[in-house]
């Protein structure tokens, strides 16, 4: 007997599809998945999987179908929780995925990735509070888990908590000092506390990764016209398109720097 018999044909063909879906085909993973709930209707972590490739190849509609279907089959598995809070908030309805997200922490309150999905549909609901206090717990549950960081230190920039925000990005540095999305959101932090040579040195640091990136461009000219610099690094405008150029003069001249402004729209020589 081979090992594919014995685990059952059902079985077989989510095994299947795990490799089709580990490999991005989430057609042939869909179709593998679909088999095995035909062949066997009970099968909860097929009818999981399949709401996954479904909710992933943007068929929302038919993933909460289907991962209900495996919440109802095994309502004590906290992964299939999960999957229902995706696929809930796929749908748009916030309140049904945080009832999800929270069951699954209620089966498992150590489930990092719902936590941090947790914290998502708090802060898309306007709950900032609450969102913040489950990516706390991510963070804590496990430090590596980066994305809950991200989204703890854009939370607390959000609600104007620079300093938390700081140390968090500070943080999520240490382990990977060559991010830009972080970098750029330190030098943010940084010069919304008005800390603008601080604000530079990162936007300088991570241009050095991602020279032409437009946001970095922007905000190391807008912090170096504030903090007096403007010469030192005006050069950079070339890396901006006219759109680009054109918003940082609208930026620049809501803060009363009219000469900087006009250099950015190439009415006056920038020097």
């Amino acid at each position: 007997m081979s090992e594919q018999d014995d685990i059952g044909p059902a079985q077989a063909l989510v095994e299947q599809g795990m490799e089709h879906h580990q490999a991005g085909d989430l057609v042939e993973a869909g179709r593998c998945y679909a088999m095995a709930v035909k062949m066997d209707a009970e099968h909860a972590d097929a009818h999981n999987l399949l709401g996954l490739a479904q909710l992933q190849a943007g068929d929302v509609d038919g993933a909460v179908v289907s991962i209900d279907r495996a919440v109802v089959l095994r309502p004590e598995i906290a992964h299939y929780h999960l999957s229902l809070g995706k696929a809930r908030q796929g749908v748009g309805d916030l309140v049904a995925a945080i009832a999800a997200y929270e069951e699954a922490l209620r089966l498992d309150p150590v489930l990092v990735e719902a936590l941090n999905d947790l914290g998502n549909a708090l802060l898309a609901e306007g709950d900032a509070r609450r969102a913040i206090a489950s990516y706390e717990k991510a963070v804590e549950v496990d430090p590596d888990y980066t994305l809950a960081g991200s989204n703890l230190a854009n939370a607390l920039h959000g609600q104007g908590r620079y300093t938390e925000a700081e140390r968090c990005y500070h943080r999520l540095l240490e382990g990977e000092p060559g991010n830009v999305e972080w970098l750029g959101g330190l030098a943010l932090v940084l010069g919304e506390s008005e800390r603008y040579a601080e604000a530079i040195e990162q936007c300088a640091r991570a241009r050095l990764l991602a020279p032409d990136d437009p946001v970095l461009v922007q905000r190391l000219l807008y912090f170096a016209a504030i903090d007096g610099r403007w010469a030192e690094f005006r050069s950079a405008l070339t890396r901006l398109a006219a759109e680009q150029r054109e918003e940082l003069a609208e930026v620049l001249t809501g803060r009363g720097l009219v000469a900087e402004a006009q250099a950015c729209r190439g009415l006056v020589a920038s020097h």
